[in-house]
């Protein structure tokens, strides 16, 4: 193998490098902000499903906790869907469906609508914050 072919090797190396680069420098840091949010949605979940009603002595979430907690969680996000950002795209959406980017504000109404909605009790699929929070 001459020098001249190896030149065009050793440049898609180098390309390929710097992509692998890129990739781990925009991936770390969102799937840390991704096992965050997540650890934050499983402990809020824990304290109000298992210790909140040990709290209030009983072994399993009394009526009023089953019925109670999702109301706050949809008053939540409807407080969040007032701010700046709506709550995020509309689920009801096509994830193909363009929206604009919430910004730097707008992204605390994502934050406040996925919180309410997964440790609350609603129904929302784990997967359709953590788009919004990355871009």
């Amino acid at each position: 193998m001459s020098n001249a072919e190896s030149a065009p090797e050793q440049s898609q190396v180098r390309s390929l490098l710097r992509l692998a680069l890129l990739g781990a420098l925009v991936g770390l840091p969102t799937g840390l902000v991704s096992f965050a949010f997540i650890s934050v949605v499983h402990l809020l979940e824990v304290w109000m499903w298992d210790d909140l009603p040990l709290l209030l002595g009983s072994h399993t979430p009394p009526w009023y906790l089953v019925v109670g907690l999702p109301v706050i969680g949809g008053v939540l996000v409807h407080l969040a869907r007032m701010l700046p950002g709506d709550g995020g795209a509309s689920p009801l959406a096509t994830s193909h469906a363009p929206h604009a980017t919430p910004g730097q504000w707008g992204v605390l109404s994502v934050i406040l609508a996925a919180l309410a909605t997964l440790s609350f009790g609603l129904v929302l699929g784990p997967e359709a914050p953590e788009p919004a929070l990355a871009e």
